[in-house]
């Protein structure tokens, strides 16, 4: 929720593009960063920053997809959109479980969160 609130002020400053392409960025390093501790606060500290960033992403996301679609179709393409966002979720798991079955659990995080960040 605090993500979300603070979602004003920096749209405000960085405008909604630059501020959801810094959501996933940040999100995405936060989450490489956390593979990488071993001191529960630490790793906890990390997730927090990681779901900080990661809060503000999916609105963002519907705002910037809402406003570059026509009036018309844009029901349709966020319904698209949240359907294909559920179905990368489940597909993500599956990957996730590969990963962690043959390299382990930190290599979740060092494989998702770049790549996270990259597709910002």
């Amino acid at each position: 929720a605090v993500g979300q609130l603070s979602l004003g002020p920096i749209v405000r400053v960085c405008g909604r593009k630059w501020a959801l392409i810094l959501a996933f960025a940040c999100a995405g390093a936060a989450t490489a960063a956390f593979g990488s501790f071993n001191s529960p606060i630490a790793m906890m500290l990390m997730w927090a920053v990681s779901g900080l960033f990661a809060a503000p992403a999916s609105p963002l996301f519907a705002i910037v997809v809402g406003e570059a679609v026509p009036d018309k179709m844009r029901a349709t393409v966020i319904g698209i959109w949240g359907s294909c966002e559920n179905l990368g979720g489940a597909f993500a798991n599956l990957v996730a479980a590969h990963v962690l079955s043959s390299h382990g659990w930190r290599a979740v995080f060092f494989a998702s969160g770049p790549l996270v960040a990259l597709w910002s």
